[in-house]
């Protein structure tokens, strides 16, 4: 049981970050169609439940190359869509998430889920199983990134075009957060 739990409550801590550009796309989508919150929440989830397996899989092999760049890559990816979200907001188009584009919804499920890989790599140096606790944070990540997105659409309405401004540069700024938090602490 404490497995669940603990399971449980890294599911959320790890789903922060798809949380976040879920709910920064949410503000600018259109109406709200279970295909586009499925685009967003099945990539998500599955990329949060992959990665561990993965970096459980490869284990202490990759885990100094990887950490040497995640930190890197979270940051760029997260920057590009911060600055296209705020170019975005002053044309009002849409989240080019929601565009389903396969790359960046790709691209950006995987630079959310990195630190989901560095859990993998702990969970082999542990040797503990990891199959329990990545479908656990893939379904919290799925759940939560789709409640994220409904909730920004509620904001976007109600918030316009600031909204998308303020989430761009949150976007911004927790790949910022990423990229301080590996140099300097």
């Amino acid at each position: 049981m404490d497995e669940i739990i603990e399971s449980m409550v890294l599911g959320f801590a790890l789903a922060m970050d798809a949380c976040a550009v879920s709910l920064v796309c949410g503000t600018q989508l259109g109406r709200i169609a279970p295909k586009r919150v499925l685009s967003m929440a099945l990539p998500f989830g599955i990329a949060q439940m992959l990665m561990p397996i993965i970096g459980w899989f490869f284990g202490g092999f990759i885990q100094s190359w990887v950490q040497a760049i995640d930190h890197w890559i979270a940051f760029a990816i997260l920057c590009i869509l911060g600055i296209k979200f705020i170019v975005d907001a002053q044309k009002a188009e849409e989240c080019p998430l929601l565009r389903q584009s396969i790359w960046l919804i790709a691209s950006s499920a995987l630079a959310t889920s990195i630190d989901a890989l560095v859990v993998g790599f702990s969970f082999a140096l542990l040797e503990r199983p990891i199959l329990l606790t990545a479908t656990i944070i893939g379904v919290i990540t799925a759940i939560l990134t789709a409640l994220a997105l409904v909730l920004g659409k509620r904001l976007g309405e109600k918030y316009g075009p600031r909204l998308h401004i303020l989430g761009g540069i949150t976007l911004i700024c927790i790949g910022l957060h990423i990229l301080y938090s590996h140099i300097f602490i």
